[in-house]
C-alpha cells in the first residue's frame, strides 16, 4: 500500500474591485465570459488549477505552488495551466512512474454558476492531467450566503488527489 499517496490542495481568491479584461473569470481553464469578474491575483487566479497544483505537490511532500508561481508571474506567465504543468514536472522528477488515479475538485462560491460549464471543465482537466472523465470528480456549492464565498465575494476550491507512484 505504500505505493499510493493522497494529496490535498486548497486555494481561494477574492474578486477584484474592477473587472480586468486580461484576467477574465477562469476556472479549470474555462473562461466564464458572461461574468464581468476577475480574481484578485498576480496570475489569472484560477483557484481550480491552483488547488490542483497544491494537491499534486502535497501528495509527494513537495512545497506548495507559491514556491515557483511568483517567479513565473514575474516572468509574465499568468496562465495557471502552466503551473499545473510545472507541478506535474516536479512530481515526475521525484517519482518518474507516478500516475494520478483520481482527482476530486470541490468549489464554494455564489459566482459563477458552475453547472452550465461542468462538462467543459471536467474534460479540460482530464485532458491536461491525462485522465479519463471518470477519474475527475467535480462538485460545487453556492455557499448559501454563509461565508465570504457564499456571499459572492470570491471563490474557494478544495482538491483531493490519489496518486500511485
Amino acid at each position: 500500500m505504500n505505493n499510493f499517496r493522497i494529496g490535498t490542495g486548497e486555494d481561494s481568491h477574492a474578486f477584484s474591485q474592477n473587472f480586468l479584461p486580461q484576467k477574465p473569470l477562469t476556472l479549470g481553464g474555462i473562461i466564464f465570459e458572461n461574468e464581468k469578474k476577475s480574481f484578485e491575483a498576480n496570475s489569472d487566479g484560477d483557484v481550480f488549477f491552483h488547488a490542483i497544483c497544491n494537491s499534486i505537490l502535497s501528495s509527494v511532500g513537495e512545497k506548495t505552488l507559491d514556491s515557483f508561481a511568483k517567479k513565473m508571474c514575474d516572468d509574465g506567465i499568468i496562465n495557471s495551466q502552466k503551473y499545473v504543468e510545472k507541478s506535474l514536472e516536479i512530481v515526475k522528477n521525484k517519482f518518474p512512474n507516478f500516475c494520478i488515479q483520481n482527482i476530486v475538485i470541490s468549489y464554494e462560491g455564489k459566482i459563477p454558476k458552475i453547472a452550465p460549464k461542468h462538462d467543459l471543465i471536467q474534460k479540460n482537466i482530464a485532458k491536461i492531467l491525462g485522465l479519463d472523465l471518470s477519474q475527475v470528480g467535480l462538485t460545487y456549492t453556492s455557499g448559501e450566503n454563509l461565508s465570504a464565498f457564499g456571499k459572492g465575494l470570491g471563490g474557494r476550491c478544495l482538491v483531493n488527489v490519489l496518486i500511485k507512484k
